[in-house]
């Protein structure tokens, strides 16, 4: 019962900080970039919010309110979340990277620290 919960709780907590610097070191990843790409941040954010609460309504739904149902509803939604953010590392470490958006960026910080110029070949390193 109350340890339980509390075990609960604390995680939450934790949850929740690390969430914190998440969308914190996002804003300051976007920041420099134009306006548009922090405006789809801030949806993307919305469109987050929106898809934890339809996954937990349709875990509720699905699987109803007895012991049984209520765990695996737990067990898909953490689950579900678990495979998510799985998914969001591998594109934030391979994908993001080589975008062109992502690329300029690089090259434009280069430039203001005087590590490359227009007349190079290729990327900076």
């Amino acid at each position: 019962g109350l340890v339980a919960m509390l075990i609960t709780l604390s995680f939450v907590a934790v949850i929740a900080v690390a969430n914190g610097f998440v969308q914190g070191s996002l804003f300051g990843l976007c920041g420099p970039l134009p306006l548009k790409y922090t405006s789809a941040v801030v949806l993307g954010t919305a469109v987050s919010g929106v898809f934890i609460c339809a996954l937990r309504i349709g875990t509720k739904v699905g699987f109803g309110d007895s012991a049984e149902g209520l765990t695996m509803g737990v067990y898909v939604y953490f689950s579900a979340g678990g495979v998510f953010s799985m998914l969001c590392i591998y594109l934030h470490q391979r994908v993001m990277p080589n975008l062109p958006i992502m690329l300029w960026q690089k090259k434009q910080e280069a430039m203001e620290q005087g590590e490359y110029s227009p007349l190079m070949k290729g990327s900076p390193s």
